[in-house]
């Protein structure tokens, strides 16, 4: 099973995984050069890297995504805080002198 169908299941697709599928399929003809030590052919690897990189673009393209996205959620309480800082200071301001409330700066990690 390999290329559309492993898609379909949810399963990782490479795009090395996507070029043997068009090899094997025709869509693609890449240069083989036959291996002096044990006989076996193989893909020539300039050609191979420059067409790998050509289906590389192509998953691009096709808006596949390259790679685990990790959509981190920012905590929602964690948003509120400068917000509520910004307010409370504004609001700390808008006292009378006698009644405001000691101001400690601090570093920006703490907001």
């Amino acid at each position: 099973m390999l290329g559309f169908e492993r898609i379909a299941l949810g399963r990782r697709v490479t795009a090395r995984q996507v070029l043997d599928y068009f090899v094997e399929h025709g869509r693609l003809v890449v240069p083989i050069v036959p291996d002096d030590n044990e006989g076996v052919p193989s893909f020539d690897p300039i050609a191979l890297k420059a067409v790998l990189q050509n289906v590389q673009h192509l998953v691009v393209w096709a808006r596949y995504s390259s790679g685990p996205h990790h959509n981190i959620q920012p905590n929602p309480i964690n948003i509120l805080k400068p917000h509520q800082f910004l307010r409370q200071f504004l609001a700390n301001r808008a006292f009378l002198e006698c009644e405001h409330k000691r101001e400690v700066i601090l570093d920006k990690s703490y907001l």
